[in-house]
């Protein structure tokens, strides 16, 4: 079951491919994001710079490994919550 929920969030069923964060918070928080990453890399020099982008790729790994968690665990509790409804049913 963990396999199929892996390739479900890594978008191996290309179910997630239209899911773009359009959330308006979301967006001003990218926004903010990418200025203040920019404003921080311009008092960089190459070795800082590339640091940071070092820092920020790890974060993202972080964020990612997180996610599929979530994803995963998300995705059995709502399983268990229709075996639940089933089981009533019955």
């Amino acid at each position: 079951m963990e396999k199929i929920l892996r390739q479900l969030f890594n978008n191996e069923f290309q179910i997630l491919e239209s899911s773009y964060p359009t959330d308006p918070g979301y967006l001003e928080l990218r926004n903010q994001f990418g200025e203040k990453n920019d404003l921080l890399a311009g008092m960089l020099n190459d070795q800082g710079r590339e640091l940071l982008e070092e820092i920020i790729d790890l974060r993202v790994q972080m964020d990612g490994s997180l996610n599929v968690d979530k994803f995963s665990d998300g995705f059995k509790l709502g399983a268990r919550i229709m075996l639940e409804i089933l089981e009533d049913a019955l």
